[in-house]
């Protein structure tokens, strides 16, 4: 079974208020023990679009929608724990205009 397979929405924002704070971050972030993939999808649509590992060695990926949504999760080196930086909705592709440098 896959971690997160049968949980719904409700179910993996209740299990992000485990949250955490760390040094930098002005309020606490949600952070959950298994990768998150399965419910963003379900729930929301959105898929892994980008993958990369941040200066201090975290694992970041952004997950987006067809219809705009996107969430932004960090998998702590350390601890191996997820955790919801942010989300929102609109995200959209920035195109140059003519004329632009």
């Amino acid at each position: 079974m896959k971690p997160w397979t049968g949980f719904g929405p409700a179910a993996l924002f209740s299990a992000l208020f485990f949250g955490m704070s760390g040094p930098g971050w002005s309020h606490q972030i949600p952070c959950v023990p298994a990768d998150p993939h399965t419910t963003l999808e379900e729930a929301y649509g959105e898929k892994k679009f980008i993958v990369g590992t941040t200066r201090e060695g975290h694992a970041l990926t952004i997950y987006v929608s067809k219809k705009g949504s996107f969430t932004l999760v960090v998998k702590l080196k350390d601890s191996g724990v997820f955790c919801v930086l942010e989300s929102g909705t609109k995200l959209r592709p920035f195109v140059r205009s003519k004329g632009m440098k």
